[in-house]
């Protein structure tokens, strides 16, 4: 039987979406423990509570830039329906997810609106109601002063939009939920994660491998859609990883393992700016170093979820080097396990064969060319660039 719970890699994946920037870190914590605070004192169903928890995890899963993720920072945002949206097309492409991706879409919608969605007062689905006072209050908090000091004036900016942006009786219980001091500690509570976790309702589901392919195919669109630079670079680097792992007779189990994680590999890269990614020069070393931290992230991630640890160190080692000269870990020879190395071939010769911001995309036999050169100065295995040279001739 597998291992691997579906709530922990739910919010293992939720704080991928916060690794921008220090202005969103634990958003998607935040906003999911007031939100089931909030439910709590709602009375809500176990099957509510399920929804309201996966919808608050992932309720801005839809915005993509980085300019986008941090104007949603702001408490008088106004909502296009544009990253709403795209979230509910994210989240209908995994099974897992069609029950609230509605419901994520309606998150910004206020009370009295007008609404894009053309909905008003009880008509927007009451999780998402909560989701979205929820986001409101979180976006309020700031870090430079004590979490206690600021319950009163938050309460009173969110009092002032009631029955205009808010339910009124969303507000009452609020008022109810967040009068013992442990609702506003938790938010600052350096166990936050833990405290997210205690609050995940309903009976432990396990996944398959199959299962688990299911949901992270959705961050893999996610991180492609962060640069019109690589819109198929996941995806193209996942089929040809599959071609080396197959000439490799890589078993079953270890096909499905090496497939999650070349769709992850570069999971990291959502928390590199924009501005960096789609640079028509070359990086700076202060830039350079930005990009360095993107395979780091892929590992804390995913090695967080118990029975995903051999995936997190394939797909998180896909910039190590034979030779050592590689990041983040520095390691060297046969340290760097074969599956990585496969994933770094195909992801080497893949950035090659694709446009990006300082170069058009480079012929196969360039390419090549240079994957042929980098084995030679053991940079990649040289065993794994000829069996790519007979994969994509055939």
């Amino acid at each position: 039987m597998s291992n691997i719970k579906l709530d922990e890699l739910l919010i293992s994946l939720s704080r991928a979406l916060d690794l921008l920037s220090p202005k969103v870190s634990e958003h998607h914590h935040r906003v999911t423990l007031i939100a089931m605070r909030l439910g709590e004192g709602l009375g809500l169903s176990e099957e509510d509570r399920v929804k309201l928890f996966r919808t608050a995890l992932f309720h801005d899963i839809g915005v993509v830039t980085s300019k986008d993720k941090l104007m949603i920072m702001d408490f008088f945002y106004t909502a296009s329906s544009a990253h709403t949206a795209y979230g509910r097309t994210l989240l209908n492409e995994s099974s897992f997810f069609t029950d609230i991706s509605d419901l994520v879409f309606h998150h910004h919608d206020r009370w009295l609106g007008p609404n894009k969605s053309e909905v008003i007062k009880d008509d927007i689905p009451l999780i998402s109601q909560i989701v979205g006072l929820a986001d409101r209050i979180e976006v309020l908090l700031t870090s430079d002063k004590y979490i206690l000091i600021q319950q009163e004036p938050i309460l009173k900016k969110i009092s002032e939009f009631t029955g205009t942006w808010f339910n009124p009786k969303l507000i009452e219980q609020l008022k109810k939920s967040s009068r013992p001091e442990y609702f506003w500690l938790d938010l600052s509570d350096r166990f936050l994660h833990e405290k997210v976790e205690a609050l995940a309702p309903g009976k432990e589901v396990y996944l398959s491998l199959d299962d688990v392919l299911s949901i992270v195919q959705i961050f893999t669109l996610l991180v492609d859609n962060k640069s019109r630079f690589m819109k198929t670079h996941s995806q193209s680097v996942h089929e040809l990883t599959m071609k080396l792992a197959a000439a490799r007779n890589f078993n079953d189990e270890d096909l499905k393992k090496i497939k999650i994680a070349s769709l992850m590999h570069d999971l990291g890269k959502l928390s590199i700016p924009d501005d960096i990614l789609e640079k028509p020069s070359v990086l700076t070393k202060e830039e350079y170093n930005i990009i360095k931290r993107h395979p780091y992230y892929t590992c804390q991630i995913i090695r967080s979820v118990k029975g995903l640890e051999e995936i997190s160190h394939w797909a998180s080692t896909h910039h190590e080097r034979l030779n050592g000269s590689g990041y983040p870990f520095k390691l060297k020879g046969d340290d760097v396990p074969l599956a990585a190395r496969i994933i770094a071939v195909a992801d080497v010769f893949t950035a090659l064969h694709e446009d990006r911001p300082y170069r058009k995309k480079l012929p196969k036999e360039q390419a090549i060319r240079l994957l042929e050169q980098q084995a030679k100065q053991e940079l990649l295995d040289g065993e794994i660039v000829e069996t790519l040279k007979k994969v994509i001739a055939d």
